[in-house]
């Protein structure tokens, strides 16, 4: 047996997905942002700390700041997270 909504009720239903739907996606998107990354210059510029003091830094102890790598061996660029930097 099918049950039939009248005109308001199909709107306001389809209204509220539409809400519901805009919410998640939103969330979503929110959820997978890459992080604001800055140099290894303008990292140390923010901790008020010499560039050849941070690097020194992260090689003894990796987990202090969060950063990635980019590159190989030497010539490997470091990239901070800038928000991680302005909470410590």
């Amino acid at each position: 047996m099918a049950y039939q909504l009248n005109k308001e009720d199909r709107d306001y239903i389809v209204q509220q997905l539409r809400l519901a739907l805009r919410k998640d996606i939103k969330e979503m998107l929110e959820g997978s942002k890459q992080p604001d990354l800055v140099s290894t210059e303008e990292a140390a510029a923010i901790l008020r700390i010499q560039p050849s003091t941070l690097r020194s830094i992260v090689y003894k102890d990796p987990s202090r700041y969060p950063h990635i790598k980019r590159g190989e061996g030497r010539n490997g660029r470091l990239l901070f997270d800038r928000n991680a930097l302005l909470t410590r």
